[in-house]
């Protein structure tokens, strides 16, 4: 049975085709976009399918460009016609083509479950109570009585401040054509009762009416596509085939294996201290100055395991731009400009340049034995959408001139240590050529120990870790942070100095508030149902002293940071030009070697503070508050939704038998100064046909929860209405800020990307880019200040308060400033 989906660019569309796919026998699904082909194109092609599914979008069912060739299926000539289902917009667009009458909510529900009235019949026959979720700010109105639509389910909308109930219909079908529609959302993960019940009572009516006109599907032809297979978007897969460019090989694979010791951890010794001990005896001088160092900390569960990756000069460290026709390879004085080849994108040739380096005989009780390391920004993730950066100059062609700053940097790591904190162990690591002579300048004597040099290494520092984590060893105190100073954000609207002497920019109060209540016209509109606004906040830093260096106040920021707020994702990056420290709460993806991915967004924000002299929200408290706030939930629903969508483009394919799977939904987690929602998502992808969780990695792309949902949407209008956050055009900002929103814009830059590993043995781990502060070299200036940026904001959905967003967006800011202010 051949179904096909047409996709109006929303987040849930792969939702309903796997909904779809299990519910109806043998189904395969085919999914094209509303603008993948003209209706001379797509309308004979449907004599090859059993039935169409018009799925989800933004937008109105009056605007063409929502609609794309959708309104043309209403009106298929009867040698074509077949059944059809439309959801939500494809709802709206069935009603209006015969004589509906479009309307706004009164009330707006987005993420929001209403309780569903039905007379049992039709697509609803046998459904008893049904729970359905709704994405609508929009909805249709049929004058009674009526030729050609017969209404089949309404929900009832009470506006408790005016006293009104409105009746909103929730499903419709044409009275003499095989068309159905609901309005509600079937395919999501809240809705009860109007699933899989009423996609089953479909296809029945849809075989019977096939029967009854004597409708015979043809054969789909192979190449009946014109474009790239919309659901087939593995990457990694590619490594198993010739690279499409030589510069692929630049480094050929070769015989290596992994070089391991794992070594008991005695004592309690924090992360942080032991790679600054390990790197001041790999550089044989104390502290951090000048050097690269890659460090992934975990304090608590989710995260087991912290990392700690070693570069020398003849590390790989890969670099990408965004526009850029190359990818840059540094490796000691060496530059290689590596072309990308024609429709390959960065995340394919790396899933080349991994595919030449993988291999399968290290330890499996370490999750990292060697690989990549490092971090993609914010914009990195947009032009995975194919959505332009309006900050970014205009070309006929890409330039092959690098960017001052990368929106990717990785290091292919060869040295690394492991600290497991769960079974108390350190695995130290290396996947380098064990020859007899040594990469690293630092110890060019061949060793005298059995084995070449990174076997030398190895046990070198695997003797030098048992020394100083040995109960009897004692190193010198580290200087802990003071008692935290609440910091004076009351004033956050003004640029007045915090705690001197710092200079903090943060977000001017009138324009965020104005944002907000922009960012809910939108979801009005129906052009969104969630948008996630964010903003930067920049903070000059003047050195300490004379004596210290940028480097080393980024290393005690780092520290400051992870004591004051212990997240589970604490890292350290100091890669090229670019030095980022975070803390964050929040795991976007993780996948095992078997491939299990899985992700954990954070969605739903309530503080602890009820106010001076108020005892703080309890844990129990909070998760009664969050079971009855429809507005947290409907934040988190949103986001859990959007993320099985992305995961079931690797995991929920035709001919799998695995699924998506939420094996948590609506959890209370609690922090630092908040409680939080969290979820999680999980599912396995076919490893044994080549794929990864880097396939789910490079399709999902920003994450969910920075962006909102529908994400392509979403990530269309914030370029707009986070571009009103803008500092004097004589001052220093990720890229120029520009006030005219038709022609610039403010990036996000490393805040709200990704960073994390991916494993030459298959495995990867990466945070979202929350709770932390970056910086650029380049910005450092010749008086001594430096200039670093904190991110922070929340999610804003037709529920929100102005006024809460704002506090909310504070609350999150100062949970990294207050590092800043304890330096």
């Amino acid at each position: 049975m051949n179904i096909l989906v047409i996709d109006s660019f929303d987040s849930f569309t792969l939702n309903l085709a796997s909904l779809l796919r299990r519910t109806i026998p043998d189904a395969i699904v085919h999914v094209i976009h509303n603008n993948d082909f003209t209706s001379h194109q797509l309308i004979p092609l449907l004599q090859h399918f059993d039935a169409v599914a018009v799925g989800p979008g933004p937008g109105s069912p009056n605007d063409p460009g929502a609609v794309g060739i959708i309104p043309d299926i209403w009106d298929l000539p009867d040698p074509y016609l077949l059944p059809v289902l439309g959801v939500c917009l494809g709802h709206q667009s069935l009603c209006i083509r015969f004589g509906g009458r479009l309307e706004n909510l009164s009330i707006v529900k987005h993420g929001q479950c209403s309780a569903l009235e039905h007379d049992g019949q039709d697509i609803f026959s046998g459904l008893g109570i049904a729970k359905v979720v709704r994405y609508h700010s929009l909805h249709v109105v049929i004058p009674s009585p009526h030729d050609a639509i017969v209404p089949l389910a309404w929900a009832t909308d009470v506006d408790v401040e005016r006293g009104a109930k409105q009746r909103i219909l929730m499903a419709a079908r044409h009275r003499t054509k095989p068309f159905w529609g609901v309005q509600y959302h079937p395919e999501s993960i809240c809705t009860i009762g109007g699933g899989e019940d009423i996609i089953r009572n479909f296809w029945t009516l849809a075989q019977q009416w096939s029967a009854e006109n004597g409708r015979v599907t043809l054969p789909l032809p192979e190449n009946w596509r014109q474009q790239i297979n919309y659901d087939d978007f593995a990457l990694t897969r590619l490594a198993c085939r010739p690279p499409s460019s030589p510069s692929h090989t630049t480094h050929p694979k070769q015989p290596l294996r992994v070089i391991a010791q794992a070594v008991t951890l005695h004592s309690d010794v924090s992360t942080p201290l032991l790679g600054e001990a390990l790197l001041a005896l790999e550089h044989e001088r104390p502290g951090l100055d000048g050097h690269e160092f890659l460090l992934l900390d975990s304090n608590a569960e989710p995260g087991r395991f912290s990392i700690i990756g070693f570069i020398s000069p003849t590390t790989a460290r890969i670099t990408y731009t965004v526009g850029d026709t190359v990818v840059r390879i540094r490796s000691s004085s060496t530059l290689i400009e590596s072309p990308l080849a024609k429709d390959e994108d960065i995340w394919t040739w790396l899933a080349h340049y991994m595919g030449n380096r993988s291999f399968l005989d290290g330890n499996d009780a370490s999750p990292f034995w060697g690989g990549l390391i490092g971090y993609s920004t914010y914009e990195c993730g947009v032009a995975t959408l194919g959505v332009d950066l309006p900050s970014r100059p205009k070309q006929s062609k890409p330039s092959p001139i690098p960017s001052t700053h990368p929106d990717l940097s990785f290091a292919f790591v060869e040295r690394s240590v492991v600290v497991d904190r769960v079974d108390s162990l350190v695995h130290i690591q290396s996947i380098g050529n064990d020859t007899m002579t040594d990469h690293c300048p630092d110890h060019a004597n061949p060793p005298s120990v059995e084995g070449g040099v990174e076997t030398a290494w190895v046990k070198r520092i695997s003797s030098f870790i048992q020394l100083i984590t040995d109960p009897s060893f004692t190193p010198a105190p580290t200087p802990q942070p003071t008692t935290p100073v609440p910091a004076s954000t009351q004033n956050a609207d003004s640029s007045q100095t915090l705690w001197p002497p710092l200079e903090v920019e943060p977000p001017n109060k009138t324009q965020y508030i104005s944002s907000v209540k922009r960012t809910q016209e939108y979801l009005a509109q129906g052009e969104s149902y969630e948008i996630c606004l964010t903003a930067l906040t920049r903070v000059t830093l003047p050195r300490l002293d004379s004596t210290t260096s940028c480097e080393s106040t980024s290393w005690r920021l780092f520290k400051t940071l992870r004591a004051l707020n212990p997240a589970p994702y604490g890292c350290f990056i100091r890669l090229g030009g670019t030095t980022l420290v975070g803390s964050s709460p929040e795991r976007f993806l993780s996948w095992t070697r078997d491939g299990l991915c899985q992700l954990r967004p954070i969605k739903g924000t309530i503080k602890k503070s009820r106010g001076a002299g108020k005892p703080e929200v309890t844990l129990a408290e909070a998760e009664d508050m969050f079971l009855g706030s429809p507005k947290e939930i409907a934040e988190n629903l949103m986001i859990v939704d959007l993320i099985r969508h992305d995961l079931s483009r690797v995991v929920c394919r035709n001919g799998s038998r695995e699924e998506v799977r939420v094996t948590q939904l609506f959890s209370v987690e609690e922090y630092e100064a908040v409680y939080q929602l969290v979820s999680v998502i999980e599912g396995r992808v076919d490893v044994g046909r080549g794929y990864t969780g880097w396939d789910v990695l490079a399709r999902s792309l920003p994450p969910g929860s920075m962006t909102g949902a529908p994400k392509k949407r979403s990530v269309e209008l914030l370029q707009i209405l986070e571009n009103s956050f803008v500092w004097p055009q004589d001052t220093f900002s990720p890229r120029t800020p520009c006030c005219d929103e038709t022609e610039g814009g403010h990036e996000r830059g490393v805040y709200s990307g990704v960073c994390g590993y991916w494993c030459v043995g298959g495995g990867g781990d990466f945070s979202v880019i929350i709770r932390s502060a970056f910086k650029y070299d380049d910005e450092c200036e010749e008086s001594g200040s430096e200039r670093w940026y904190v991110g922070a904001g929340g999610a804003i959905t037709a529920l929100s308060d102005a006024e809460d967003e704002w506090e909310e967006m504070k609350i999150k800011l100062s949970s990294t400033l207050r590092a800043f202010e304890h330096l």
